[in-house]
């Protein structure tokens, strides 16, 4: 489970002039840098190869509603890069579910 980022990272291989360099065999690592002392989990695919230099993430989440967290994307020989600070909030109710169930409960069956 967890919240999906949204919109998902999409990370460019680039020279020191920020020009797209398309390489295909960089391999991009995500993962939370800070997240404002609340203890989320990175989850999803967290490692991608470049494709053209370019890496687009699909189903990154973060197990944990918290306040101000970065991920950093880091690249063996490659200068990192870190995101902008994002809350992940918890999402709208969307259904009901029984916590404890009645003991002596029985099923009541109506015939025509």
């Amino acid at each position: 489970g967890g919240h999906f980022l949204s919109p998902q990272p999409q990370i460019l291989v680039t020279d020191w002039s920020e020009n797209v360099v398309p390489t295909d065999d960089v391999e991009i690592e995500a993962r939370i840098e800070e997240n404002g002392a609340i203890l989320g989990t990175l989850s999803g695919t967290i490692s991608l190869v470049s494709a053209l230099g370019r890496v687009e993430f699909s189903d990154l989440s973060v197990d944990l509603a918290g306040q101000r967290y970065t991920v950093g994307f880091h690249a063996e020989g490659l200068r990192p890069v870190i995101s902008a600070p994002f809350d992940m909030v918890k999402g709208a109710p969307s259904r009901l579910s029984v916590k404890r169930q009645p003991s002596n409960a029985r099923v009541l069956h109506i015939f025509p």
